[in-house]
């Protein structure tokens, strides 16, 4: 929505997304959301998910990494040690 490229590395515990008015701290959220399954009414920011593509682009992608270690990791011997969420959004439907 606002962002034209962004990586963010989430600690292990707690984190907080902090910024000023309008510095997209929800869109951050908002495709966290997305990425994880969420409709675009589901968000209460847009209609569709093409609204969710920043304006002059034709698409926008998240990509989520997820460490899948420890105890409670998700049948390692099949996802690995990281799960890759990868969600694109175009304008036009291929």
């Amino acid at each position: 929505m606002c962002h034209s490229h962004l990586e963010i590395e989430l600690g292990d515990s707690i984190n907080f997304i902090t910024g000023q008015n309008g510095s997209g701290k929800s869109a951050i959220l908002t495709a966290l959301c997305v990425a994880f399954g969420c409709r675009a009414k589901g968000t209460q920011r847009a209609s569709t998910l093409k609204d969710f593509i920043k304006t002059g682009c034709s698409y926008a992608n998240v990509h989520v990494e997820i460490k899948n270690e420890g105890e409670d990791a998700l049948k390692p011997e099949i996802y690995g040690d990281v799960i890759i969420i990868e969600h694109r959004i175009s304008e036009i439907k291929l």
